[in-house]
């Protein structure tokens, strides 16, 4: 597909559910292949993948921009689920060596009772450890550091205020040799 498209825009409100699949784009060793994501939450969405395999994939480099540089990005999303699903060597390209998987902006509750969720069970976070991956990074802490797998964090209210913080919930959850670490979190109960 283009090069500067997602799979999957789930546009405001949407809902996306997504069972049995593997989402995946051949891999060259061009320096100027990279990609923008796999999908796209604009908002007010709710997602679910299950039995999922999220293939190798070098992913623009995000400068800033919360709209790219993983394969599932969002912002004020309600729900996101992922089980048994597996996300393997995705890269940003030409930046990165680190896994980056999905940087998400959950919407903040209003009330004590409602919360945004990201719940992670039985699934796989990975990245090949061959050779090939194992070429020496000149910029280790200024780049590694800065791409999780996982990047989460609860958006601020319309008003500028924050609201009832959202939860994050990782079962039975593995995570290897991932280069930038595992999980970056911000203003989530983590359970």
């Amino acid at each position: 597909g283009p090069k500067t498209e997602f799979v999957f825009i789930v546009n405001e409100g949407g809902v996306l559910t997504v069972k049995n699949a593997v989402i995946d784009v051949p891999v060259t060793e061009e320096e100027t292949d990279e990609y923008v994501g796999y999908v796209k939450l604009e908002g007010k969405n709710v997602a679910s993948f299950t039995n999922v395999k999220f293939g190798a994939l070098k992913l623009k480099d995000p400068s800033g921009d919360f709209s790219t540089g993983a394969a599932i990005v969002g912002r004020n999303v309600i729900g996101l689920a992922l089980i048994d699903t597996a996300f393997s060597d995705i890269v940003i390209n030409n930046v990165s060596f680190a896994v980056s998987a999905i940087r998400v902006g959950l919407e903040a509750g209003s009330t004590e009772t409602q919360h945004s969720t990201l719940s992670i069970s039985n699934s796989v976070f990975e990245q090949s450890d061959v050779k090939k991956n194992n070429k020496e990074n000149k910029e280790l802490l200024d780049k590694e550091l800065k791409t999780p797998a996982i990047y989460a964090w609860t958006e601020l209210k319309a008003d500028g205020t924050k609201g009832t913080a959202a939860v994050l919930s990782i079962n039975n959850t593995k995570f290897t040799h991932l280069r930038g670490g595992a999980i970056r979190i911000r203003d989530i109960d983590a359970k």
